[in-house]
């Protein structure tokens, strides 16, 4: 690309990730420059492949932290991914999917307060996925059935 009769000066230069093919991602869409009267500036958007993360969550009924197929999904249950803050709610299917990421190493998160009432967590709170250029990575977060608090 090229742009002609720029005033000299501060810009910025934004790529417009919506003409991206979504494959493709890049760790800064907008970059900084500084225009020189009778110089020619240069600007490069480095593009990686774009990386997906695919969960579960699940009543892990047999203690395993393993997805059985006589194991039920967790529906509307959300999944933080750091850094960043993004977050996904699991479908019906107890599915989430974060894609178009960069290749980074990335922490999924389940708070046990965002658990439907009568279930805790039965695996950790936090599962670590660490993607390359087009990636792909699998995980599996439990719950299971809360154990009855106990009187004394």
């Amino acid at each position: 690309f090229a742009f002609t009769r720029v005033a000299p000066g501060a810009h910025e230069l934004r790529l417009d990730l919506s003409n991206l093919d979504p494959l493709w991602t890049t760790p800064q869409a907008r970059l900084p420059l500084t225009v020189r009267r009778h110089k020619t500036s240069h600007v490069a958007f480095p593009l990686v492949e774009g990386a997906s993360i695919r969960g579960l969550v699940f009543i892990d009924t047999d203690g395993d932290a393993a997805f059985q197929d006589e194991e039920e999904p967790l529906e509307d249950v959300p999944v933080m991914l750091l850094p960043g803050e993004d977050f996904r709610k699991s479908d019906a299917d107890g599915v989430f999917l974060f894609e178009y990421l960069l290749p980074v190493t990335y922490t999924l998160r389940v708070l046990p307060v965002q658990l439907p009432a009568g279930y805790e967590l039965g695996s950790p709170v936090t599962v670590t996925v660490t993607l390359g250029p087009g990636g792909q990575a699998e995980a599996g977060l439990a719950a299971r059935v809360a154990a009855p608090v106990q009187q004394c």
